[in-house]
């Protein structure tokens, strides 16, 4: 897992910079891999989106001690992705450095070992430069897991490109200013972390385990730069629920599954069910995402839609719901803190700069969309 990577930045995705794409390593993987192209994050921001795909809920399902947090508590009564693997006999492991996997966060729940040496408080984090002290201890690990020949689950969390943005040696100097600045030290940051995922998935192969094991690569939520206004705010995660904070890389590297890009809308919560099948895990009935082995396995997915909610946190007192359409075409914003809705043309206008909330043309669109998110909210929140 990459922590804040919008999708529509890679290379793969027709992004370039300098003429060239940022990420080589992640492109390769992706032409191995079955790639989910439209996922949705359920949140974003880390401390609510981690919980909601290892959970398989909602952000505001999640059993937290106190909601209304900038870092809530993962409480026990949750079922966790890594506990079900670990009942089912894998050895569970994770390999991070950061403020977030401390224990009193109490996400790290069901791993056999957690290896998150040299984590900082939080500002410090926020500047940290770790996959250099991450990857070389993850690929030791997968060396001696290839010896062992134990079955095993690993999540491996780096933390580039999160803001703050920091420069890199070997990368030409930033020249922009104001918001593209910002942009292009993400770019350097994301080219930065490319080359760590390249060596993680070497040391995979150089373990002689990559034949065999299934890898995936996603992250919990994108970013943004100055695309949208909200609130007098527009330039981080965590203060809206437009795509460039929402759509991120979600791919699954199985073997003897063909490569292919599927363009379905699919989210962050179908990674629990998904994993657990793959490793003959049982999915708990508390998990609302779906498994897309299916579609992995080469079959058609199903439409559904996606929703996302933004729950208010100190220092951003913003509660918003979002619903996007099983074709992927239409997009509703409820600001809920503010009273009012927002309704996107995906389809005709992917940035969401139009708003056609009060469009007369838009009407059916509007009602269908209405009906969609107050069915999720009634229906589903109410579990």
């Amino acid at each position: 897992m990459i922590d804040t990577v919008r999708v529509d930045r890679l290379g793969k995705s027709g992004y370039q910079r300098d003429g060239k794409s940022l990420t080589p390593r992640i492109d390769a993987f992706l032409d191995q891999a079955v790639w989910f192209k439209r996922t949705y994050a359920q949140a974003n921001n880390t401390p609510r989106s981690m919980p909601s795909f290892m959970t398989s809920r909602y952000p505001s399902l999640v059993k937290v001690d106190q909601v209304h947090a900038k870092y809530p508590r993962v409480d026990d009564a949750n079922v966790m992705l890594f506990e079900q693997l670990q009942a089912a006999g894998l050895t569970t492991l994770g390999v991070a450095s950061h403020f977030y996997f401390r224990p009193e966060r109490n996400f790290t729940q069901g791993f056999t070992e957690f290896d998150n040496d040299g984590a900082l408080d939080i500002g410090p984090s926020n500047k940290d430069v770790a996959a250099p002290r991450i990857v070389p201890r993850a690929v030791a690990k997968l060396a001696e897991l290839g010896k062992s020949k134990q079955r095993f689950a690993m999540f491996v969390h780096l933390f580039e490109p999160h803001s703050s943005f920091v420069e890199h040696e070997g990368f030409p100097p930033v020249t922009e200013t104001g918001t593209k600045a910002h942009a292009h030290r993400y770019d350097y940051e994301l080219a930065f972390v490319d080359g760590w995922v390249g060596q993680l998935l070497d040391g995979l192969a150089a373990a002689g385990l990559d034949q065999d094991t299934v890898v995936v690569l996603m992250s919990d939520h994108g970013e943004a730069f100055g695309e949208h206004n909200f609130g007098g705010q527009s330039m981080f995660h965590g203060t809206n629920l437009y795509d460039e904070q929402l759509r991120v890389p979600f791919a699954f590297r199985v073997p003897g599954a063909a490569p292919r890009v599927v363009d379905g809308v699919t989210q962050l919560i179908d990674l629990a069910p998904t994993i657990a099948e793959l490793a003959g895990a049982k999915a708990d009935p508390s998990w609302l995402g779906r498994s897309l082995v299916p579609a992995i396995q080469g079959g058609a997915l199903p439409p559904k839609p996606a929703f996302a909610e933004l729950l208010a946190y100190p220092g951003w007192e913003q509660d918003l719901k979002m619903a996007v359409s099983a074709d992927g075409a239409w997009k509703l914003i409820n600001v809920l803190s503010q009273r009012r809705m927002e309704l996107y043309d995906l389809a005709g206008d992917p940035g969401e700069q139009r708003d056609r909330f009060a469009d007369a043309s838009a009407a059916d669109a509007k009602a269908q969309m209405q009906q969609l998110l107050l069915d999720w909210v009634e229906v589903t929140l109410a579990k």
